[in-house]
């Protein structure tokens, strides 16, 4: 009865994933940690086994082996066991240190598998190494050309190792696959401001905000994009609803006093970068908007 229970518990919990390579389109769910829980039903068996082997006795019950009596040589074997599975499970965990650890590991057992370049290179873009994040992206782009999420990445892989060219082409390609990547749009405008093409940055910055009205990051930028053009307006509706969404941004507040100081607003400018400078965090900040005070009270304008 018990070997039966055993082998209920190996082959109930493998009935849930045997088709779910039919069923869905999703490869992930047919990765290895799913079938784990089966293995209680192979350590049940080991369990039973040693056991039974405790128990155990020959015709002569004095009989004994290497020293041991059978239930002696019951919790030898067990302590063998038990420590060979715990180096087995140590070494099996090594992939799992980190995400680069373990998609590096799958793209090495299944190099055929697109994702799983993916998440490396994924991994490798977070920890800032583009070059080696660009050579894991290219071979999911070549198993996958038509994922835009691939080609986003490879994007931001070239713009990390400054190859502007190849980062726009491949921010293009992303939204050639898929018009509604907003990820994309907001990458490319930062490619092009970043390079002071400011009317292709804004024009990607406006794009993003179609998609994502309440994106302060791409509402921000497409301020500082008309900022950069002397089109201190459009650059103050902006900015001024930034700061109205994210009101502890210092940096927004200290780029919408430049722009009410650039239309002569100088009152509103010392208002709103006074209130920066409570608020910022960082030292750089910090000394560019004390610079910015400084030139404004010294030219007599106080709120």
């Amino acid at each position: 009865r018990a070997v039966w229970q055993a082998l209920l518990l190996i082959f109930v919990p493998l009935l849930p994933v045997l088709n779910l390579g039919q069923i869905s389109q999703e490869e992930y769910l047919v990765f290895d940690h799913y079938l784990y829980l089966s293995v209680a039903g192979f350590g049940y068996i080991v369990a039973i086994g040693i056991s039974t082997l405790g128990t155990f006795k020959s015709r002569t019950e004095r009989t004994q082996l290497a020293g041991f009596r059978r239930p002696g040589l019951a919790i030898a074997l067990f302590i063998v066991i038990a420590l060979g599975f715990t180096v087995a499970a140590a070494r099996e965990n090594r992939p799992w240190a980190d995400s680069y650890f373990l998609w590096s590991n799958v793209a090495r057992v299944r190099p055929t598998y697109w994702a799983a370049h993916y998440n490396a290179g994924l991994a490798l873009l977070n920890a800032r190494r583009f070059d080696e994040a660009r050579a894991s992206l290219e071979s999911a782009t070549a198993l996958k050309p038509d994922e835009p999420n691939v080609a986003d990445a490879l994007g931001r892989a070239y713009d990390g190792i400054g190859d502007v060219s190849r980062a726009v082409a491949s921010f293009k390609r992303a939204i050639g696959i898929n018009p509604d990547m907003f990820e994309s749009y907001n990458n490319l405008g930062t490619v092009y401001f970043k390079n002071k093409d400011y009317a292709l940055a804004e024009l990607n910055f406006a794009a993003a905000l179609r998609l994502k009205p309440q994106a302060s990051t791409s509402r921000f930028n497409l301020g500082l994009s008309y900022a950069r053009q002397g089109r201190y307006t459009d650059a103050t509706r902006e900015l001024e609803q930034v700061v109205q969404a994210t009101p502890r941004d210092a940096e927004a507040q200290y780029e919408l006093g430049l722009a009410y100081e650039r239309l002569g607003r100088e009152n509103d400018a010392v208002l709103v970068l006074k209130r920066a400078a409570s608020q910022a965090t960082s030292e750089e900040l910090a000394s560019r908007i004390d610079a910015s005070l400084t030139r404004l009270n010294s030219a007599g304008h106080q709120p």
